[in-house]
């Protein structure tokens, strides 16, 4: 089965709260198991897609693609050696909240060292991928473990985990994103 990432402009407005009339209308024509609406874009995953159907489809319904890509299965591997550059994808990636890609972008580093700071930046992002969801519930509670993962800790290379930590603190209560700096 073959497997894309569709990320569109927002052109139409929506919020996470149009979540499921969006996947009505798009799950018409395609298979589309996912969407997250960030506000200004919205990421649409879809299965087995008849390319041009569903470009069609997507501009019509979401707005001009911005770009796709293929998902395919990662090899997990040693990523030490670019670290640096992982974290600072990670931190572009969220900052144009992409948090679905920011949470896979460090996934494979987290599994290779084991690092638990890694797991609480991994939880971060696939927090707001739930706020993108229209899952608040939900969002509170990865939110919430992901404090407790970074707890204890004041930086992380290019990263300011007490920054992190204190805006994660402000998003829980106004439900809104922040952005993170990679000072180095």
């Amino acid at each position: 089965m073959k497997r894309y990432l569709f990320i569109s402009k927002n052109s139409f407005g929506y919020r996470p709260c149009d979540r499921e009339y969006l996947l009505g209308l798009l799950r018409c024509c395609a298979k589309t198991p996912n969407i997250r609406i960030a506000s200004r874009h919205v990421e649409i995953e879809v299965w087995d897609p008849d390319l041009p159907t569903v470009v069609a489809l997507i501009r019509g319904v979401v707005g001009e693609i911005i770009l796709w890509r293929s998902l395919g299965e990662e090899i997990v591997q040693h990523y030490t050696a670019n670290m640096p550059e992982i974290l600072r994808r990670f931190v572009d990636l969220f900052n144009e909240e992409r948090f679905w890609e920011a949470h896979e972008a460090l996934e494979p580093l987290w599994r290779s060292t084991g690092e638990r700071v890694l797991q609480g930046l991994i939880l971060v992002a696939a927090s707001f991928v739930k706020i993108q969801e229209s899952k608040v519930e939900e969002f509170k509670v990865l939110a919430k473990k992901a404090l407790t993962m970074l707890n204890n800790m004041s930086r992380y290379m290019c990263i300011d985990i007490s920054r992190v930590r204190e805006t994660l603190k402000v998003s829980i209560e106004t439900f809104s994103p922040f952005k993170i700096t990679c000072n180095e």
